[in-house]
Order: structure tokens, then C-alpha cells, then sequence
């Protein structure tokens, strides 16, 4: 196996991830990076194995941006999506709150 490595958030080590995975789909969670982020990392990782576990809440809860935004940058890449919704703090950098899908933040109209 010949692996590759990504780095999402700053300070987070590199995983080798090998290759290839056997028909198994590996998703990185959504939420501590913003798409941006996330889409550039799989894209220098250029690998089709390698997708998207699509965390609406995480988006909001870590102020990593748009839900819907980061989705319609992302859905080509998404493997799996958690059924989640949360509101943010109202304090920059402190964690939000998680609520009953429908009651938070997260545009489910849209």
C-alpha cells in the first residue's frame, strides 16, 4: 500500500491514509475547516476513495460558514450526511448549542 497524507485544520497531524482501500470509502467529517479548506485538501489528495461525511451543525457550531454553501461546494465529494442542526453562540469562538433538526440555523427549505 502506498499511502497519502492529509491535513485539514491547523495543527492536526498528517494521516497516512493507504491506498487503495479495498472498496471502501473513507469520509472526512465536515466542521473544523471550512469547505474551502476541506475541498483543497481532497483535491491534493486526488484520490476517489477519499470523500465527504457532510455535518450541517458542525458548520455552524465551529463558524465554519454556510451549511448550504459548503454543501454545494462539497456534494460531488459527499459519501454520507448527518441529519443535524445547531445555533450558534452568540460569543465569537465559543461552542453553540445543538437543537432538534428544523429549530436551528441550518436553511432544511433550501
Amino acid at each position: 500500500m502506498t499511502p497519502s497524507a492529509v491535513r485539514c485544520s491547523s495543527g492536526s497531524p498528517n494521516w497516512p491514509i493507504p491506498s487503495p482501500l479495498g472498496g471502501v470509502k473513507l469520509a472526512l467529517e465536515t466542521g473544523q475547516e471550512s469547505a474551502a479548506t476541506l475541498e483543497g485538501a481532497l483535491e491534493a489528495l486526488g484520490r476517489s476513495d477519499v470523500g465527504v461525511n457532510f455535518d450541517p451543525a458542525n458548520m455552524i457550531l465551529y463558524g465554519m460558514g454556510n451549511p448550504v454553501e459548503a454543501l454545494v461546494r462539497l456534494a460531488p465529494r459527499v459519501a454520507q450526511i448527518h441529519i443535524k442542526d445547531a445555533l450558534a453562540s452568540e460569543v465569537a469562538g465559543e461552542w453553540g448549542s445543538e437543537v432538534v433538526v428544523g429549530t436551528g440555523e441550518v436553511d432544511w427549505q433550501a
